[in-house]
């Protein structure tokens, strides 16, 4: 069983998501020793659009709605990483944040650890 489907039983959500809507390359440092990846990826829950039509009612009750947030911040030893967390996230009916940073570069020690 999943992190994510385990949160969804617990919290009892049951929202149906297409794609999500992804705000890019957020800086969250910008000093004077900052790098050029140290920056994140927002997804947020994007609801399916279905034929029938929206009432002004029910577009405020969505508007207000709180939706959890999953913050991740991809291990791999410093080497690598995958933002696909946060889409699985916003399409589960959570906002997803993955925080990107600079990578190590690789070399033949780093396969020996």
């Amino acid at each position: 069983m999943s992190f994510i489907y385990y949160l969804k039983c617990l919290l009892h959500l049951t929202p149906k998501y297409d794609q999500s809507l992804i705000i890019r390359d957020v800086a969250y440092f910008s000093g004077s020793d900052a790098h050029v990846d140290n920056k994140l990826d927002i997804f947020l829950p994007f609801p399916k659009v279905d034929s029938s039509v929206v009432t002004s009612d029910e577009q405020q009750d969505t508007s207000k709605k709180r939706i959890p947030i999953i913050v991740h911040i991809p291990g791999g030893g410093w080497i690598r990483g995958s933002p696909t967390v946060g889409r699985t996230c916003a399409r589960e009916g959570f906002i997803g944040v993955v925080v990107s940073y600079r990578l190590a570069r690789r070399s033949l020690l780093s396969f020996l650890a």
